[in-house]
């Protein structure tokens, strides 16, 4: 049997003891059980004051008050990263025909060639036989 356990575990709450014929693989579930119980009705309700805005009524503005000075020089900036490669370029035109070139000079005379070798006695032809008459 358990006792009732007060709001305020500082306190020392303490417990009787458990019956025996309670096994010891439930009695750490149940010891579990009961701590959250018991912490769970110590708790209050939290009450949040909220701060009234007090309402602001505009009126009319005033006159404009007087320049101010122009402030100072700002410091000069970091330079930038270089920018990507560009793209390749279009193929260009085909360029224009050239002038025709001037005519040459006309080439010097040949020498003259050897005398050729004497050819060869030709053979003795066959001998004919008369021929029909028509």
């Amino acid at each position: 049997m358990v006792r009732s356990i007060g709001c305020n575990p500082a306190a020392g709450a303490a417990t009787e003891p458990i019956q025996r014929t309670l096994q010891m693989k439930n009695s750490t579930v149940l010891i579990a059980l009961i701590a959250g119980i018991g912490l769970s009705a110590c708790e209050k309700p939290t009450v949040v004051a909220v701060p009234v805005e007090p309402i602001v009524v505009q009126g009319q503005p005033g006159p404009r008050g007087p320049m101010g000075m122009q402030g100072s020089q700002g410091n000069q900036g970091n330079t930038g990263y270089q920018g990507a490669d560009g793209s390749q370029g279009a193929q260009g035109y085909q360029g224009n025909q050239g002038e025709s070139g001037a005519t040459g000079m006309q080439g010097h005379q040949g020498m003259q060639g050897n005398q050729g070798n004497q050819g060869n006695r030709g053979l003795k032809g066959d001998t004919g036989s008369a021929a029909p008459l028509m």
